[in-house]
């Protein structure tokens, strides 16, 4: 099996999945006011609409995990993106905001679905030094992915309609699907029926084995802040930047463009420097520390005249996007070294639950609270404190061992 599955084949089946999970997350964020048209409802209920789609995603995880590893990635997969093209179709088709509320669970349940699976693959083929440069090269497409999503939704909605980006979302699951049942191989362990239910044993325990690594889930969460902590500069920024600070959309565009860049920035930096002077561990820790003072900076624009204060959070912005992005890669790689491949499929499940847990409180939080600089502050400065004191739980736990 694993002489079909080049290095090549290996990235060009993981990056087509996540192709669906990113263009259903938030190709049509940019879609939100010719959406609030169409159904003629708030700004706060077509933003909900992004917050199903995660929250769907949260109670996901675990059954995909299970699933695959019962009856097969690509069972799995296929089933997944049927549950997208369905979920797609109600999207374009919705002539009431439930309806499309409805379209988007369906879009979350399968693209976290896919997402949790894809990254199965590399871990179900590939060990040691030789998953972990794949796995790097793989997180930083990951990274990209959803900004040029948000880009050509963009060009999209701009060109065409909000339709138009559900149709572009179709076509990518289709051609996936078609892809996936002619050309892609199972890559999991494939049981025979008289072996089912001591499988099931056996996939119950390797979950309470992962569940029970405390470093496993510290690295996950510290993975998890490089989202979170994008997904709160994208909830708050937009009303400190241009309603506080009276500055363009176009600019505040570019300042988040800015953060997304110096994040690919590290993720190389890190392949061609960093790692080669840190451990995972070691790597974890110091960028947790960056992670926590790049925030911290947040206040200053508290202290300082008003109009230093947009220099101060593009130096935040810009710094937390290139120190996260390295204690993500670092701490996914950590986690996932944990465990050998019998494991890949409970490890990624939990790995994407944690994920998506992390985002969704983000998500819930921000909108929950006013849009300012405090706030801004505040909530990023919880984020990564919490994460470096359970780094520092992880050195204790690894020293005590």
């Amino acid at each position: 099996m694993q002489s079909y599955y080049t290095k090549p084949k290996i990235y060009f089946y993981t990056l087509l999945l996540v192709s669906i999970y990113a263009s259903s997350y938030d190709m049509y964020i940019a879609s939100f006011p010719s959406l609030q048209d169409f159904f003629h409802t708030s700004t706060s209920a077509i933003q909900l609409s992004l917050t199903i789609f995660v929250l769907a995603a949260i109670f996901t995880a675990i059954p995909v995990g299970i699933i695959s590893d019962l009856y097969g990635r690509k069972k799995c997969i296929i089933g997944l993106i049927i549950i997208a093209i369905i979920g797609t179709f109600l999207c374009v088709f919705a002539t009431g905001i439930y309806q499309f509320y409805i379209g988007r669970a369906l879009q979350g349940i399968a693209g976290s679905g896919i997402y949790i699976v894809s990254i199965s693959i590399p871990n179900d083929l590939l060990k040691g030094e030789e998953f972990l440069k794949v796995w790097q090269w793989l997180t930083l497409a990951f990274y990209i992915a959803p900004s040029i999503a948000t880009a050509l939704g963009g060009y999209i909605v701009y060109h065409f309609s909000w339709e138009t980006v559900f149709h572009v979302i179709l076509v990518i699951c289709i051609f996936t699907l078609l892809c996936i049942a002619f050309t892609f191989k199972e890559t999991g362990i494939i049981i025979k029926r008289n072996e089912e239910m001591s499988r099931r044993k056996a996939i119950f325990a390797n979950y309470k084995k992962v569940l029970s690594n405390q470093n496993f889930f510290i690295y996950c969460y510290v993975t998890a802040i490089a989202w979170a902590g994008i997904a709160v500069f994208y909830t708050i920024l937009p009303f400190v930047i241009i309603d506080h600070l009276n500055y363009t959309p176009v600019f505040f565009g570019w300042v988040t463009f800015s953060m997304v860049i110096c994040g690919v920035l590290g993720r190389l930096v890190n392949m061609t420097f960093f790692a080669k002077l840190m451990s995972l561990e070691q790597s974890v820790f110091v960028f947790s520390i960056m992670n926590t003072f790049s925030v911290t900076l947040v206040f200053l624009a508290l202290i300082f005249p008003e109009h230093f204060t947009i220099y101060i959070l593009i130096i935040s912005c810009t710094l937390f996007g290139f120190s996260s992005s390295i204690s993500a890669i670092s701490g996914s790689s950590a986690a996932f070294k944990i465990f050998d491949k019998s494991l890949s499929a409970s490890a990624t499940a939990i790995y994407g639950l944690i994920i998506d847990l992390v985002i969704f409180l983000g998500l819930i939080v921000s909108p929950m609270l006013p849009a300012s600089i405090l706030t801004l502050g505040c909530i990023l400065v919880a984020l990564t404190g919490v994460g470096l004191y359970l780094v520092f739980k992880a050195r204790n736990n690894s020293m005590s061992s």
